[in-house]
């Protein structure tokens, strides 16, 4: 299999409302080893603002929806909608971090594409992201 991980730079939407748990994520994101940019928001609606479209940067960046669920489930539901209802960012991947107890099949029925149980230790966590981009950036063919 061709290593695809270098293809193109990665940015990195953090979704969360827990601002320590957003520095966790941005810290764990630089330990991997990838051209990986990030932004951390609170927002739910500049998380959608912030995902490029075709017209924009989608081709010279690969994007990705990291939502923590402390941004709650209702909200959650909005923003993986708004951004998969529209064409020019429909392709971007949005992966939820979640508890076990989350409750999958409503984050499915939005289209979410992944919910990655979002373990405690900190360490886990840097080998749970560390998996996650191993798998996007070398397994799928992304937009």
């Amino acid at each position: 299999m061709t290593d695809r991980r270098w293809h193109r730079p990665v940015k990195v939407i953090i979704v969360s409302k827990d601002p320590s748990d957003a520095h966790v994520l941005e810290n764990a994101l630089e330990d991997i080893e990838a051209p990986l940019s990030s932004v951390a928001l609170s927002s739910t609606e500049e998380a959608s603002k912030a995902v490029p479209s075709v017209e924009d940067e989608l081709f010279e960046t690969i994007p990705f929806v990291l939502v923590s669920l402390s941004v709650g489930m209702e909200e959650t539901v909005r923003l993986v909608d708004a951004i998969k209802s529209d064409p020019a960012r429909c392709r971007a991947p949005i992966i939820v971090l979640a508890p076990d107890s989350a409750p999958s099949n409503k984050l499915y029925d939005a289209f979410v594409n992944a919910i990655v149980p979002w373990p405690e230790d900190a360490d886990e966590r840097i080998d749970q992201l560390d998996t996650l981009f191993r798998f996007w950036l070398n397994v799928p063919a992304l937009p």
